[in-house]
């Protein structure tokens, strides 16, 4: 305690009131940093604008050079910042997460520090244009926040570079404490303009790279340097396929959830252990490719999902040789937010019914996983979303039944079915479970009615709800394969 904080004691002390000194870690020493504004901006976009790799503006076969060979430099200096804002906020973009490198020796931006460790020449590998302040000013004149696509690998895939930087598996300190002040440098010369760096290939198996937190503390403190305030995720994924999001290093601000589907939701509300919930997945054919793998409605829908307990989410959209943005994922993108204040309209006026907008899916009698009919609304919302147009029916099967997570434990007494037309059950049973693992059965039907069905019972506690149909084998017995339009739970 230094002198001048012993005489405020002691003077504190003297006059008889309590003294309590409060220790605040200092960021950039373990601590997480806010990441409140990520949370509210509920959804980013991403690019990856690479020089070659599997994304390539340089190589003249790829999409993304346009069938032209250009070297990296022209590429660069040819990106139009401002058309690339304006798109951004077409699409609605809380946030945009722009890549510095990937894979090879090429960066989007000039770095000495970079160029003296490697040996290149100014411009020769790093762009002479630094493109990332430029895109950090044209974005926060419209009010977007720009994040950095970074790597624990640096250029993996160039092997002269490998060889100058003594890059090996597992990955030595001696390269990491290099990588890191390549870091440094760029986290200094953005300051507060960068909020925020997605960094890849931070594996502790995948590659041999033998990542420790010892390893990585390198680049948060380097990235602190520049911005206390920045929020940080390293990627470690155990699987692009699993539906859960894991965290990873107890000093990261919110999960990398790298993922290859948009079906992962918060299971545990906004945080999984200290860590912001985050989704980072593709719109199209795969990372940097066209095409749009869900429409307007069906992404608001997912994006609602996880929005309404806290969590964001990152699209990959692709990403021309000059800044150009793929047609059809920003028409895709730029209804969003209409869609978005709609369904939390209609969530406002829908509140009694516990099953609205709630995830949904079909199972066989045995619990398994059903694929949806193939010419059903592909949404997992389609029986819950209020528009009786839209319905689920289980793929395969006759008799099925559809799961509802309620998203905690409701009471309710009623639960009321509205079928697609033509599409119902005359036996149907009505099982809860607090768990998902242990289920009763609460109530049975028999002779259900064509267009509705209610099951009314005394008040059950329960937060998933499953609504089977059981398959005729009566002679004559009436009944089709059921379709769920929508189901209410009150």
């Amino acid at each position: 305690m230094t002198n001048r904080l012993q005489n405020v004691a002691a003077h504190i002390w003297r006059c008889g009131l309590p003294l309590i000194i409060a220790a605040t870690p200092l960021v950039g020493y373990g601590a997480r940093v806010s990441t409140d504004w990520f949370s509210r901006a509920g959804y980013g976009v991403c690019v990856h604008y690479l020089a070659d790799g599997e994304v390539s503006v340089m190589r003249v076969d790829d999409i993304h050079a346009d069938g032209i060979k250009r070297d990296w430099n022209t590429c660069v200096d040819a990106f139009n910042v401002e058309r690339f804002a304006d798109e951004m906020k077409r699409a609605g973009a809380g946030y945009v997460v722009f890549t510095l490198l990937q894979g090879s020796r090429f960066v989007a931006a000039p770095n000495e520090v970079y160029d003296n460790w490697l040996g290149f020449r100014p411009g020769e590998a790093c762009a002479r244009r630094d493109l990332p302040m430029d895109l950090a000013d044209a974005l926060a004149r419209r009010g977007i926040p720009l994040m950095l696509y970074y790597t624990g690998d640096g250029p993996v895939r160039d092997p002269e570079c490998r060889a100058r930087s003594g890059l090996t598996s597992p990955i030595p300190m001696a390269w990491v404490e290099n990588w890191a002040k390549v870091l440094e440098c760029f986290a200094r010369r953005y300051g507060d303009k960068v909020k925020g760096w997605w960094i890849d290939g931070c594996f502790v198996k995948h590659g041999g790279y033998g990542y420790t937190p010892e390893k990585l503390r390198l680049y948060e403190q380097a990235i602190r340097a520049g911005n206390p305030n920045a929020i940080i995720a390293f990627n470690n994924p155990d699987s692009c396929e699993d539906l859960e999001v894991t965290s990873y290093m107890p000093f990261q601000d919110y999960t990398a959830g790298e993922k290859n589907h948009f079906r992962c939701l918060p299971r545990t509300g906004r945080f999984v252990d200290g860590e912001q919930w985050h989704v980072l997945t593709f719109l199209g054919s795969w990372w940097g490719c066209p095409g749009v793998r869900l429409r307007t409605r069906e992404l608001a829908e997912y994006l609602y999902l996880v929005n309404r307990d806290g969590g964001a989410v990152t699209i990959d959209v692709m990403c021309y040789w000059d800044g150009g943005l793929e047609r059809s994922q920003i028409n895709t993108l730029a209804g969003l937010r209409t869609a978005l204040a709609r369904m939390r309209d209609t969530a406002e006026r829908s509140k009694e019914n516990l099953a609205f907008l709630r995830p949904a899916r079909c199972l066989t009698l045995r619990g398994t996983p059903l694929p949806m009919q193939r010419d059903c609304h592909d949404s997992f919302l389609a029986a819950t979303d209020g528009d009786p147009s839209t319905f689920i029916r289980g793929c395969f099967e006759w008799p099925w039944q559809l799961e509802v997570d309620l998203g905690a434990v409701r009471e309710f007494s009623r639960v009321h079915v509205r079928y697609r037309r033509g599409n119902y059950a005359t036996r149907v049973r009505l099982a809860i479970s607090s768990d998902g693992l242990e289920w009763r059965t609460l109530a049975e039907r028999d002779n259900s009615n064509p267009a509705e069905t209610t099951l009314e019972f005394s008040p059950a506690r329960a937060r998933y709800v499953r609504y089977a149909a059981i398959k005729p084998d009566d002679a004559g017995q009436p009944g089709e394969q059921m379709g769920i339009a929508e189901i209410d739970v009150r």
